[in-house]
C-alpha cells in the first residue's frame, strides 16, 4: 500500500531517475539527507512510480516507523500489518516475515528509520531485522529514509541534498595548493565558472516549489519577481520544507516583505561557514522554523507546542482535549489547527470519515524541544494520558451500539497515543494501576480482534501486569483473565495455561473466583477450545452461563455478548441441533436489536455453523456470505480469515469447488 501524495511533486528529475535506477536493481538502498529535504516526499514519489511500472510482481509496500521506539518489540508487527499479514499468531513476527517474503519479489519502503539504527553500524532493530529478511527473501528489495547509513552489509546510499537554486555556490577545489609557487592554480580556480543548474527550462526546482506552493493558496509570482523569489530560496538553502514554511506566509506578507526580513536577520538564517552541510542545513532549517513559529500569534504557538506531545496523528477531540490544559477554549480549536495547515506546520488527512492531523518530524521535534524548554512536558503527558484513558473507558461503555465499527476505526487509529499514555501511567509506580487498566479496556472493546492486533493486545497487558501493585486486585485478574482469552483465541495454549492458573490463584485469594466475570468467561472459553472430551467440552455452557450472569449484573453489554457469542459457537461445534439453532438465533437477534455491524457479521458466521452442522448447507453459505460482506465492508480483519475458511468447508460439502466470494 502506497500512500497518496498531498500536492504535486516538483523537480528532483535526477535523484528521482538514480533512485529508480538503484532501486530496481540493488537490494538495499537508503536514501540520507538532514530534517526537512525532502526525503520522505521523495521515497513516496519512487513508491508510486515503480507501482506504475510494475517493476516489482508482488508490489510496494510504504511502512511509517516514527512511532517505533527502539526499545519495544513492535517493529516486526508494523512491518506485517503494513504488508496485510496482521498481527494475530503466536508464531513471532520475524518467522512470519520471513516466511512471507521468502519467495516474493517485492520492494518494501521504510520510512524514518535513524532512531532505530542502533549506537553503531548495524547494532540497531532496524538493521538487524533487515539482515535477516535480505538473506532469508533472496528477491526482497529494501528502500530506507534515514539520516544516517543503516550500517548493512551491501547498502547502497543515495544522498538527498537541498534543492538546487540556480548555480552550485560551494564549489571546492580538490586540494589546497601547497606553496606559493601555486599561486596561478589558485587563480584558476578562482576564476573557474560557477556550475550552471541542470533544471529544465521553467526555472530551477527551488523556485518551481515555491512558485507552486504559493499558488496553491491563490498567491501568484510574476516573472518580474523571480529574482526576488531566487534570493529567497538561497536563503532557505534549497531545503524543500523551509520553502514551502515561507511559502505559506505569502497569503499575509508580500514576496518582498519576506525577503526582507530575512535581510535584516541575516544572524539566525546566514549559512554558517564551519561545520559540514549537515550541520548547516540542520540549523537552516532550525532557523525557518525559529522565523515560522515567531511569526504565529499568540495562540497558535500554544497549539503548536501542545499538539507535539501525541504520537501518530490526531483528531480535533483529542487537540481539544490537550489545547483544553493550556485554556484555549473548544470553539477555537479547530481554525487554529486550519491556521497551521494552511502554513504547511500541520498536515490534515481523512482517515474512516474523520479528519486526522499529524506533524512531519521536523515540525514535530521542535515543538517538543518548545515544551521541554518551558518545563511543561510532564504537563502536556499527564492531559494526554487522561484523555486517551476517558477514550478507553468510554468505548468500552458504548462499542456495542450502532456506533460499533466507528469505535473500531477510532481506536484503531489512535494505537501510537494509546501506548504513550499506557507508558506514561507504567512510568509511576502510583499510576501503575491505571496503565493495566487502560490496557483491560481496550481489550474489552475487542478492538484487538476487529484490527488483526491480537499480539497488540497481548503486549499492552503484559506490560500492565508487570507494572502491578504488590497487593493482589481484582484488576490483576481481569487482566490475566483476557490475556489468557487473547492466547486461547490465537491457539496458544502454552502460553494461556500459566496466565490462567495465576488469575485462578489471585481470585481464591480475593474470594471471587466463582463470580468473577472475565475469569468464568475465560475458564469457559479454555474448557471449550482445549478439552478433548466433547462431553467435557460442554460443560462450558455452565461456565458460559454464570459468566453472562455476572458481566449482566455489572451492566457490561460488550461483554454479556461476547459471552452469549461464544456460548453459540461452543453449542453448534458441540451441542445438538435444537441447542445450536436456539443459542445461533439468539446471538443473532441480540446483535441485530444493538445495531452492532461487527457482531452481526460474526452472528451470521454463528448461524451459517449450526446450518452447517444441523440444517441446509446452502443456507449456511448464503449466511456465511453475508456476514463476509460486512467484514469486507467494514475493514473487518479476524473474521474474514474464518469466514472464508468456513465458506471453503461448506463449498466442499456441497460439492462447490469453484465458489465465488461476495460477488
Amino acid at each position: 500500500m502506497v500512500p497518496a501524495e498531498r500536492n504535486s511533486f516538483i523537480g528532483r528529475a535526477g535523484l528521482l531517475e538514480q533512485g529508480m535506477r538503484l532501486v530496481s536493481t540493488a537490494r538495499l538502498v537508503t536514501l540520507i539527507g538532514t530534517g526537512g529535504v525532502g526525503k520522505t516526499r521523495l521515497l513516496l514519489r519512487l513508491a508510486h512510480k515503480l507501482t506504475e511500472t510494475s517493476t516489482f510482481k508482488h508490489g510496494v509496500v510504504v511502512v511509517r516507523l516514527t512511532d517505533i521506539k527502539e526499545d519495544d518489540d513492535r517493529l516486526e508487527s508494523t512491518i506485517t500489518e503494513a504488508l496485510g499479514i496482521g498481527d494475530n499468531s503466536a508464531t513471532p513476527g520475524l518467522a512470519r516475515l520471513i516466511e512471507h517474503l521468502r519467495h516474493k519479489h517485492i520492494l518494501l519502503a521504510l520510512d524514518s528509520c535513524e532512531h532505530l539504527i542502533g549506537p553503531s553500524a548495524g547494532s540497531g532493530p532496524v538493521s538487524q531485522l533487515l539482515n535477516r529478511l535480505l538473506t532469508s527473501a533472496p528477491s526482497l528489495h529494501v528502500v530506507t529514509t534515514s539520516r544516517v547509513r543503516l550500517g548493512i552489509q551491501g547498502e547502497n546510499t543515495l544522498k538527498v541534498e537541498p534543492m538546487c537554486t540556480g548555480l552550485d555556490e560551494q564549489v571546492v577545489p580538490r586540494s589546497r595548493p601547497r606553496s606559493g609557487g601555486d599561486r596561478d592554480a589558485r587563480q584558476q580556480h578562482a576564476a573557474r565558472p560557477q556550475r550552471p543548474c541542470d533544471c529544465q527550462g521553467e526555472g530551477h526546482e527551488a523556485r518551481r516549489l515555491l512558485l507552486d506552493r504559493a499558488a496553491e493558496i491563490s498567491v501568484h509570482l510574476a516573472e518580474q519577481d523571480h529574482l526576488l523569489a531566487d534570493r529567497l530560496c538561497k536563503q532557505l538553502a534549497g531545503i524543500p520544507l523551509a520553502i514551502e514554511l515561507a511559502a505559506r506566509r505569502l497569503d499575509t506578507m508580500t514576496l518582498q516583505e519576506v525577503v526582507d526580513y530575512y535581510r535584516k536577520n541575516r544572524r539566525p538564517l546566514r549559512l554558517l561557514v564551519d561545520g559540514d552541510s549537515e550541520q548547516r542545513h540542520h540549523r537552516t532549517m532550525r532557523a525557518a522554523l525559529d522565523w515560522s513559529y515567531k511569526r504565529l500569534p499568540e495562540a497558535e504557538r500554544q497549539v503548536l507546542a501542545a499538539i507535539s506531545v501525541f504520537d501518530g496523528g490526531f483528531d480535533i477531540e483529542g487537540a481539544q482535549a490537550i489545547c483544553h490544559s493550556r485554556s484555549i477554549e473548544d470553539s477555537e480549536v479547530h481554525e487554529l489547527l486550519s491556521g497551521l495547515v494552511r502554513k504547511s506546520l500541520l498536515v490534515a488527512d481523512e482517515h474512516a470519515g474523520r479528519t486526522r492531523y499529524r506533524m512531519l518530524n521536523p515540525i514535530r521535534h521542535y515543538g517538543q524541544e518548545l515544551v521541554e524548554a518551558a518545563g511543561e512536558e510532564a504537563a502536556l503527558r499527564q492531559a494526554h494520558a487522561e484523555y486517551f484513558d476517558k477514550l478507553a473507558a468510554r468505548c468500552t461503555r458504548e462499542w456495542f451500539g450502532p456506533a460499533e465499527i466507528e469505535w473500531m476505526h477510532r481506536l484503531r487509529a489512535e494505537v501510537p497515543n494509546l501506548r504513550a499514555a499506557q507508558e506514561f501511567f507504567l512510568a509511576d509506580p502510583a499510576s501503575g494501576e491505571r496503565g493495566l487498566e487502560l490496557a483491560i479496556r481496550l481489550s474489552r472493546t475487542r478492538f484487538f480482534v476487529f484490527s488483526g492486533l491480537l499480539n497488540e493486545a497481548r503486549r499492552m497487558l503484559a506490560l500492565g501486569l508487570d507494572g502491578r501493585a504488590d497487593t493482589p486486585t481484582a484488576q490483576q485478574v481481569a487482566g490475566l483473565s483476557m490475556a489468557a482469552w487473547v492466547a486461547l483465541i490465537q491457539g496458544n495454549q502454552e502460553s494461556a495455561e500459566p496466565l490462567m492458573a495465576q488469575a485462578e490463584e489471585i481470585a481464591c485469594e480475593l474470594g471471587i473466583s466463582d463470580s468473577f466475570g472475565p475469569l468464568l468467561y475465560s475458564r469457559a472459553t479454555q474448557l471449550w477450545l482445549t478439552e478433548p472430551d466433547q462431553a467435557k467440552a460442554r460443560e462450558a455452557g455452565t461456565l458460559f452461563a454464570r459468566a453472562e450472569r455476572a458481566f449482566q449484573d455489572h451492566g457490561t453489554d460488550g461483554d454479556t455478548f461476547m459471552v452469549i457469542l461464544f456460548d453459540g459457537m461452543m453449542s453448534g461445534f458441540h451441542g445438538d441441533r435444537d441447542t445450536a439453532f436456539a443459542a445461533a438465533q439468539r446471538v443473532l437477534r441480540t446483535a441485530r436489536a444493538a445495531g452492532a455491524q461487527w457482531c452481526i457479521s460474526w452472528a451470521l458466521w454463528n448461524y451459517a455453523l449450526a446450518e452447517l452442522q444441523f440444517g441446509d448447507p446452502g443456507e449456511a453459505g448464503r449466511l456465511a456470505q453475508e456476514g463476509l460482506r460486512i467484514q469486507q465492508a467494514t475493514g473487518e480483519t479476524w473474521g474474514r480469515i474464518w469466514s472464508e475458511w468456513l465458506l471453503a468447508i461448506i463449498a466442499a460439502k456441497l460439492g462447490l469447488y469453484e465458489l465465488v466470494l461476495c460477488p
